[in-house]
C-alpha cells in the first residue's frame, strides 16, 4: 500500500513539475520577512540555493492532516539535515488561514518536538513567499538544491514520499 502511495505522489509532483516549469516564481518573494517564534525574522531565501533540498511547508496547529504529517516531516528533518535535504515551515491559522497565533504554534512546536525552522504568516503572505496559490493545509514545497521548486503537495506528505521523490528526481 505504501509503494503505491508513493508512486501515486511521485507521478503526481512529475506532472506538477511539468506545470510549475510555465510559472515565473518571482526570487523576491523568497527575500519577503518573515516573524519567526523567537520573535527575529527569518526569510525562505535563507535557505533556498544553498546546495540542500528544502521541502518548505505550510501548516496550521489546529489542521487534523498536519497534526498527521508532523511526525513524518520531524523524522525527515532529523535524518537528513546534515546530509542535504532539510524542512522549513510557515505556521498560519487555521482554519481561517489568517496569520498565526503565537501560542498555539509554541505549544504545537513543543509537544510534537518540531526540531525545524518555523516562521509564522497567514495564506498571503505564503503565496506571496512561494508564488503560487494556498489551496490548503497541509502544502509542500519542495525545491532542490539550486533553489528551484521541483515539486508542490497539497496533503499530507510521508517521510518515503519525499525521500522516493528525490530519488527519482536525481536520476
Amino acid at each position: 500500500m505504501m509503494h503505491n502511495q508513493s508512486v501515486g505522489f511521485i507521478r503526481i509532483l512529475s506532472m506538477l513539475l511539468l506545470l510549475n516549469a510555465t510559472f515565473i516564481v518571482h526570487a523576491s518573494g523568497f527575500d519577503t520577512p518573515l516573524k519567526n517564534l523567537q520573535g527575529g525574522e527569518g526569510r525562505l531565501s535563507d535557505y533556498l540555493g544553498k546546495g540542500k533540498w528544502v521541502l518548505f511547508n505550510v501548516w496550521g496547529p489546529k489542521c487534523p492532516p498536519c497534526l498527521e504529517e508532523v511526525a513524518e516531516l520531524v523524522s525527515f528533518h532529523e535524518s537528513h539535515a546534515s546530509k542535504g535535504a532539510m524542512v522549513v515551515s510557515l505556521a498560519l491559522d487555521f482554519p481561517s488561514f489568517g496569520y498565526a497565533k503565537v501560542d498555539q504554534v509554541a505549544t504545537f512546536v513543543d509537544e510534537y518536538f518540531v526540531n525545524f525552522p518555523v516562521l509564522l504568516g497567514d495564506a498571503r503572505l505564503a503565496e506571496q513567499v512561494t508564488g503560487q496559490r494556498l489551496l490548503g493545509t497541509p502544502s509542500s514545497f519542495l525545491y532542490d538544491p539550486e533553489g528551484e521548486l521541483a515539486a508542490v503537495q497539497v496533503g499530507s506528505v510521508t517521510q518515503e514520499m519525499i525521500e522516493n521523490f528525490i530519488d527519482e528526481y536525481r536520476k
